[in-house]
């Protein structure tokens, strides 16, 4: 009878996986405006008026997109982003780098968190691989849960049983043709190019929102419980 049990229970724990991060949103913003000043060792970035698209779309449930025109009004603010610049390697082509950044939209709601990680030139940019934590939504009006964009564009911020604070890895941030050897960017503007892509999970995943699951190969657990089962055979006549 152990023996019995014994399959069952092997089966059940073949069965039975860790459900992987649910992703509830993401955002990306392009062709940013970077400074450097070596004098604070501080890099930061945002976007320049009429140049930089961005959007912050909802996946988790019934998916949806706050999109942002490259026409932005003047001094919106709507992406912003602040890191200490640490540990810089020969020739500016590596270093750590530690900050904040904040996302606004039309109705002044904003998305805050912090990230870590480290920069590597390759070729000519320099690519910032890191994670995002405490990441919150923060609405300008009491009981406001959309993140609004232009057009009537918006997503909802609210993911059931996953309040915030959140976190996530940095799929891309980027600054093109820049070291950090040097000080760039003036009082004028900050150097052109690179782009921000990030995204926005909860671990472990709710109940209420889709887990994936990783399924455990038939021929492994059939092959599992055959053993199990020629075991029991054995023992039985033996």
């Amino acid at each position: 009878m152990k023996t019995r049990f014994l399959i069952v229970g092997l089966a059940a724990l073949c069965l039975n996986t860790s459900p992987a991060m649910a992703n509830l949103f993401s955002f990306t913003y392009g062709s940013l405006q970077t400074w450097y000043s070596t004098g604070t060792n501080t890099f930061t970035a945002d976007v320049l008026d009429g140049v930089s698209p961005g959007s912050v779309t909802r996946i988790a449930g019934v998916p949806s997109t706050a999109s942002f025109d490259t026409i932005w009004d003047a001094g919106a603010n709507h992406f912003g982003l602040s890191m200490l610049i640490s540990n810089v390697g020969v020739g500016g082509m590596t270093a750590d780098g530690s900050g904040l950044f904040t996302l606004r939209d039309v109705d002044n709601d904003t998305i805050t968190g912090n990230l870590i990680g480290q920069w590597h030139l390759q070729g000519s940019t320099l690519r910032f691989n890191g994670d995002l934590s405490n990441v919150a939504y923060t609405p300008d009006t009491l009981g406001e849960t959309l993140f609004n964009g232009d057009y009537g564009t918006s997503a909802s911020m609210v993911f059931g049983s996953a309040p915030s604070p959140w976190a996530g890895p940095i799929v891309e941030l980027a600054a093109d043709g820049v070291r950090f050897d040097k000080s760039w960017g003036d009082s004028d503007g900050g150097v052109l190019g690179g782009g921000v892509t990030a995204t926005i999970e909860a671990v472990p995943v709710p109940a209420d929102l889709e887990a994936v699951h990783a399924p455990v190969p038939a021929a492994l657990l059939l092959g599992l419980l055959g053993l199990g089962a020629a075991g029991l055979k054995l023992r039985r006549y033996a």
